[in-house]
């Protein structure tokens, strides 16, 4: 009787020990499987984009963790610097004794147009009239603060120039220490070359903005067409603001729009703004493609990132 018993048990066992080893290797199996394709799928190789042999992260010069982690903490350090510099100028900025006393007086001004515009009837002459209190308080506040607003950018001046320098420091250690001597000045080349076609197109971009918006014809259109928007507030809130008044007020600030848009004025301005932007995006394709085969020609490749990620851009402050 024992012994038939043990037997039993022991058979048991066995089957016990098949069935687990059986549920145990379902999920090992299907995670091989996954990770080989599946049925007559070849395997996906595991690759990284942009990563050829003789690129920065190429198998022929591998980039170290402690090159890239020394880099990557001296960008911290240069972004934590430049924040602190930006923060410092604006405090200085705002402790100065003239820019409060401005200040102050700005305040009073914009609290009096404000109040009157309060009591007027809100239409388009008293939004005109307010507009302009408004920009004549503030030009007043730009001229009593010239001297000190003067400093203040130039201590942010010095802050973006300071980031650029430990910026490119940092690109120049990370290079001498995963690449040669031929290949880090092709990089320093190519940076350069990027950053300058990148500022000289931001910078075309602002100015081209700030032409349209400055311009004479446009700037008559738009306070005309505020103008009549607030003509159609005031004669709404003076309505019984009915259905009807509520289509009549939508229909005047359409208007108002459209004549705006359909203004000669707008219209050249608008061509001109989009002739500077398109020349703009043109000279920084024509740059950015002139740096690529620079680089490629003194290299044999093309350029890549360090890391992933963007491009490094100017920290906010």
């Amino acid at each position: 009787m024992r012994t038939t018993t043990t037997r039993r048990a022991t058979v048991a066992g066995i089957a016990v020990t098949a069935t687990l080893a059986l549920v145990l290797s379902a999920p090992m199996t299907g995670m091989a499987q996954a990770s080989q394709g599946r049925g007559d799928r070849p395997p996906v190789p595991h690759t990284h984009v942009n990563e050829g042999s003789n690129g920065w992260h190429g198998s022929k010069n591998p980039a170290t963790r402690a090159a890239r982690e020394a880099m990557r903490e001296a960008m911290r350090a240069a972004k934590t610097s430049y924040r602190s510099a930006v923060r410092a100028a604006r405090d200085a900025f705002n402790a100065d004794a003239t820019v409060i006393a401005a200040d102050a007086i700005r305040d009073a001004s914009v609290a009096d147009a404000r109040a009157a515009w309060e009591a007027s009837a809100q239409d388009g002459a008293a939004w005109t009239t307010l507009k302009a209190a408004l920009g004549d308080a503030k030009t007043a506040f730009n001229d009593a603060t010239t001297v000190a607003a003067a400093t203040r950018n130039a201590s942010v001046d010095s802050a973006k120039a300071a980031w650029t320098l430990a910026v490119d420091a940092a690109y120049t250690a990370y290079d001498t220490a995963t690449t040669t001597t031929e290949e880090a000045a092709a990089r320093a080349e190519f940076r350069t070359a990027s950053a300058s076609a990148r500022t000289t197109f931001r910078s075309s971009l602002a100015a081209a903005r700030t032409a349209f918006r400055t311009d004479a014809g446009v700037v008559i259109a738009r306070t005309t067409m505020e103008s009549a928007i607030h003509d159609a507030i005031a004669a709404y809130n003076a309505s019984v603001q009915d259905d009807a008044a509520r289509a009549a007020y939508e229909a005047a600030v359409q208007a108002a729009h459209d004549a705006y848009d359909a203004d000669a004025a707008v219209i050249a301005a608008k061509a001109t703004s989009a002739a500077a932007k398109t020349a703009a995006r043109t000279t920084y394709n024509t740059a950015i493609e002139a740096a690529r085969a620079a680089f490629s020609t003194a290299t044999g490749h093309n350029p890549t990132r360090p890391f992933r990620g963007g491009h490094v851009r100017l920290p906010h402050a």
